[in-house]
């Protein structure tokens, strides 16, 4: 069975190699092996060094890493204790600071807050003197309107009342005038109808009473129209300020106007009646 070589045969190569023994005249083989033994214990020397080497320095950097991981740790644990202790200092420092800001901004506060409570007081007294005084106005005010509306409704009542009253007496005036005159037109007529009646009977004499009669009656509503008129004339100056009453003393006027040229115009048709019945006397008379 073959044996397996391997890619470079190492292991002829080494066989070969180590049963190669150099004859006496062989200075070149001897060297040759002389340089491998050499080399061989060189590289052995220098992988055993290199190994203790390794050790060692291994056990030195662990040691070293050691030493720095302590020194580290101290260093970092110093340093921690400082930033500690100065984070500590420098908040305290603020919590003072911090204190003293609360302190004095409150200060200010309580300042401030006490004089705006002093003039907030000062404002509400100006407030309620003003408004008192408004509300005193306000009450003159109402007070004045108050009476001056009671004075007006007095006077509107007086002049309402006087108005009354003058229509009233300008009425009654009118409505007495007016009997008194339809009275007389009709105690005329009367007084003429029998009047006449006696001229009939008792021509001249009769004819010559009844002128008289008429010139009396003639007189008599002269005297009633004077009357009238003056007293028409006095009831015209009754307050004629007042407006309001105006318009009825005016009608009541008017309708006293149109009544007595109603009147006249009767009594002067019934003048006239009887001056044809006196004159128709007249001429009776004479005829007799």
């Amino acid at each position: 069975m073959a044996t397996q070589k391997g890619m470079f045969n190492f292991q002829d190569m080494m066989k070969d190699f180590y049963d190669y023994k150099p004859g006496s005249d062989d200075a070149e083989g001897r060297m040759m092996k002389n340089a491998y033994q050499g080399n061989f214990l060189q590289s052995a020397l220098d992988s055993q060094l290199a190994q203790q080497l390794g050790q060692f320095n291994s056990g030195l950097a662990q040691s070293n890493m050691t030493h720095q991981a302590d020194l580290e740790q101290r260093n970092q644990s110093a340093l921690m204790k400082d930033e500690f202790s100065y984070g500590q200092q420098a908040a305290d420092a603020q919590h003072g600071r911090d204190l003293g800001m609360v302190s004095a901004v409150g200060e200010q506060d309580r300042l401030s807050i006490s004089a705006q409570g002093t003039q907030d007081r000062l404002g509400y007294i100006t407030q309620g003197e003003q408004q008192r005084l408004i509300d005193s106005q306000n009450n003159v005010s109402k007070e004045k309107i108050a009476q001056g509306s009671y004075d007006k409704d007095r006077d509107v009542a007086n002049i309402q009342g006087e108005t009354s009253r003058d229509v009233a007496t300008t009425q009654a005036g009118a409505d007495t005038t007016v009997a008194s005159t339809q009275a007389d037109a009709a105690r005329d007529t009367t007084k003429t109808q029998a009047d006449a009646a006696r001229d009939t009977t008792k021509m001249t004499a009769d004819a010559s009473k009844d002128v008289a009669t008429i010139g009396a009656d003639a007189d008599k509503y002269k005297a009633t129209a004077a009357a009238d008129a003056s007293k028409y004339g006095a009831d015209k100056t009754v307050e004629v300020a007042q407006t309001n009453a105006q318009g009825t003393i005016d009608n009541t006027r008017a309708t006293g106007d149109e009544t007595r040229k109603t009147q006249d115009n009767e009594t002067r048709l019934k003048a006239k009646d009887r001056a044809n019945m006196h004159s128709y006397a007249r001429s009776t008379a004479r005829a007799f």
